[in-house]
């Protein structure tokens, strides 16, 4: 099940009238709702410039809600159990652990997690683990199979 973000600006083709070529245009609004309307040359330029369009509404939600980060990127990375078992896991492990027993190690690390919505009386959706805290954990376990990391001497 996964949940699609929605996509604010569209990157939709058009044929430019002065030159008769296929040309693209990214469309949408701006948080503060100005209009966006912007024509490109190629598909991969037009692409470009609504990823960077949607990195800054999404920016500019989280400076709304007082949350503010350091970075000038978005590096948060979460995944529910399930992303993680077919994902990440594998890159560590084969084959990888049970759902329970997986879940288990994460508890007992405290690897931290988040809930979808963390207000709700009951249940409240899925719950997001920190990718890079699994990792991190992953390589810092001493697995079977692994080889230990040289000592520096």
């Amino acid at each position: 099940m996964n949940a699609t973000i929605k996509q604010r600006f569209k990157v939709v083709p058009f044929t430019n009238p002065r030159t008769g070529s296929i040309s693209w245009r990214v469309t949408g609004r701006k948080r503060d709702g100005t209009r966006i309307r912007e024509n490109f040359k190629d598909e991969h330029s037009a692409k470009c410039r609504r990823v960077e369009l949607e990195a800054e509404y999404l920016k500019q939600r989280e400076s709304m809600s007082g949350m503010q980060t350091q970075s000038k990127e978005i590096t948060a990375r979460a995944a529910t159990i399930d992303e993680l078992l077919s994902n990440v896991v594998p890159n560590f492990l084969q084959p990888p652990p049970s759902r329970d027993t997986f879940r288990a190690w994460l508890n007992a690390a405290n690897v931290p997690r988040m809930k979808a919505n963390p207000h709700a009386k009951r249940g409240g959706g899925p719950c997001y683990y920190s990718v890079p805290a699994v990792e991190k954990l992953l390589r810092s376990r001493m697995l079977p199979g692994r080889m230990a990391s040289p000592v520096n001497a």
